[in-house]
């Protein structure tokens, strides 16, 4: 990628720390997190439209783990992502 990354770091969805790197460390230079995983459709299409493009999801959201089915499958579970 080419420029500046946004030093936005939290996510759109719940306002936790996204955990990107490039946007910590101002820099693309560096591997990422969400170059491993599937971002799930359910969670891009909630990114309110005045956010997209502007910040990344965190692990949680992005897999879809924050959404009411998910956060319902997660109760009484302490797993991380």
């Amino acid at each position: 990628m080419t420029g500046t990354p946004l030093p936005n770091t939290l996510c759109p969805l719940c306002n936790s720390a996204n955990q990107c790197v490039p946007a910590a460390e101002n820099s693309f230079a560096g591997p990422c997190w969400c170059q491993n995983v599937t971002v799930s459709p359910q969670a891009i299409a909630a990114v309110p439209a005045s956010q997209v493009g502007q910040a990344c999801l965190c692990p949680r959201c992005a897999v879809g783990l924050r959404s009411s089915k998910g956060i319902q499958a997660l109760a009484g579970s302490a797993d991380t992502v």
